[in-house]
């Protein structure tokens, strides 16, 4: 099993670029979760404290698993195989 860097090129390139994007979802979903400790503790329960917690939990698990499972983790472990 030899194999030069230029070869997995093709193999790299989504993973980074899904790891990336895994990455700042998650980020935008810990802001969002966190925004909504902040309207909860400010405001109390309202509206915005649900959608942000929902909204945050959403996005987490796009992050998480969709991509990061998903994508991230099966292209890493066939590219490991081979």
């Amino acid at each position: 099993m030899s194999w030069t860097l230029l070869e997995l090129l093709p193999e790299l390139l989504p993973i980074a670029g899904y790891s990336v994007v895994a990455s700042l979802l998650a980020v935008l979903g810990l802001g969002a979760e966190l925004e909504s400790w902040h309207t909860f503790l400010a405001e109390g329960l309202s509206v915005m404290t649900v959608w942000y917690a929902f909204m945050g939990a959403a996005i987490l698990y796009g992050a998480i698993y969709l991509v990061g499972y998903e994508q991230v983790l099966l292209r890493v472990r066939r590219v490991v195989a081979e």
